[in-house]
């Protein structure tokens, strides 16, 4: 299944998760990550989910691909939580990359 995601997000400073879009089989899905993911992804407490979002927006995109093509989906939408990084990934100078 082929997965796309679009540039925009949406955001406003009181929302304690994120929301971004995919296009899957022609269809738009709703990704949402938490606060708390964005957190444990990005290593750091107190942070802006804005600019968190946008420097590890490679890795939460990979993710989400993964849970849609593998049908993990909660009302239709893709939710990421902090208990969806379930998997290993590793801190580069680069960023985070996921490695199973």
């Amino acid at each position: 299944m082929e997965v796309t995601f679009e540039q925009r997000y949406s955001y406003e400073k009181s929302d304690t998760f994120l929301t971004f879009f995919a296009i899957a089989n022609g269809r738009e899905i709703n990704c949402i990550i938490s606060y708390e993911a964005l957190q444990q992804l990005s290593g750091c407490d107190g942070l802006d989910m804005e600019p968190a979002f946008i420097k590890h927006r490679s890795v939460i995109e990979d993710l989400a691909k993964r849970m849609i093509q593998t049908g993990e989906l909660t009302d239709g939408q893709v939710l990421i939580t902090e208990i969806a990084f379930g998997f290993s990934f590793t801190i580069r100078r680069d960023g985070p990359m996921i490695q199973g």
